[in-house]
């Protein structure tokens, strides 16, 4: 048996602009953040969830991106200090890649995320990383998050297509059964209504890429609005999980703060997903229930 704790999507943000990286878009976000989102996203209850997960035990702690709001240094430093206690306790088991929040500028998106949470690897694999967890698995992460001037679209191209297959392929060949992990969703449930602008390009590309190499997982945020568990009938052997935001502040429980804990069987293939959400009225409790595997 091992144990996979699931979070992302923390959105970590302060109303100040950094004037030595001047954006459209960052002009955009800091009103948006200003007059809606922030009051969506109280630190208070990033905080609070981020103590009821630091208190959980698992073999595997892992985070599908969007440390910050608009990818400002100040942003990344308030992160890293709120994920500190998890970094600690897990160290190396600690796993993660950026989403598309923390590549919010041209300029931002080159180093900002690596040189704030000292990720090399993600910097020398050009967007692939992987980790070996034991002999029979491997964790793999893939960064699809460019900047755009106005939407948050991903990007799937070729070159990265071809240097994920390649990572696949040698744990495969080593007989290590993979866990994917990426920020966007390639599907999504039926009759949910996936904006054209929050929508990864290149989606299909990524989709027979898993249907080739049939990872046992596909872990991805990006979508708040429902935390979800889906075969896709392209992959229907691969279990894709969304595990919503760390800090949303909502009454409906698929859309509330909270993560996902997975339990692998020996043969590394998920038995149950058990989701933690705040409690709506009260931070300091939280709630949970499992969801179809």
């Amino acid at each position: 048996m091992l144990t996979l704790i699931h979070f992302g999507d923390l959105h970590a943000w302060r109303l100040a602009l950094e004037w030595r990286d001047p954006y459209l878009k960052r002009g955009l976000g800091f009103f948006n953040w200003w007059l809606r989102r922030g009051k969506r996203f109280p630190p208070a209850l990033a905080q609070r969830m981020l103590r009821h997960l630091e208190q959980q035990e698992a073999d595997l702690l892992v985070f599908s991106g969007d440390f910050s709001a608009m990818a400002q240094g100040d942003e990344f430093a308030r992160a890293r200090q709120w994920l500190e206690p998890l970094r600690r306790k897990w160290g190396a088991r600690f796993f993660a890649i950026p989403g598309n929040h923390d590549r919010y500028t041209p300029r931002s998106a080159r180093s900002a995320y690596e040189s704030h949470f000292a990720d090399e690897e993600m910097a020398a694999g050009q967007g692939v990383k992987r980790m070996v967890v034991d002999g029979g698995l491997s964790l793999v992460g893939f960064d699809a998050s460019i900047p755009r001037p106005l939407s948050c679209r991903g990007y799937f191209p070729r070159a990265l297509h071809e240097r994920l297959e390649s990572v696949l392929l040698e744990e495969e060949r080593a007989g290590r059964r993979s866990i994917l992990v990426g920020h966007y969703p390639y599907a999504v449930p039926p009759l949910y209504h996936h904006k054209w602008s929050r929508r990864l390009v290149g989606a299909s590309s990524l989709a027979g890429l898993i249907a080739r190499y049939r990872p046992s997982l596909y872990l991805h945020g990006h979508e708040h609005r429902r935390r979800w568990a889906l075969r896709p009938p392209q992959t229907p052997e691969t279990l894709c999980l969304n595990s919503g935001s760390i800090g949303l502040w909502e009454e409906d429980p698929l859309k509330r703060a909270g993560f996902l804990t997975v339990e692998l069987n020996e043969a590394r293939q998920p038995i149950a997903v058990r989701a933690t959400v705040a409690l709506f009225a009260d931070w300091d409790k939280t709630e949970t229930f499992y969801l179809p595997v």
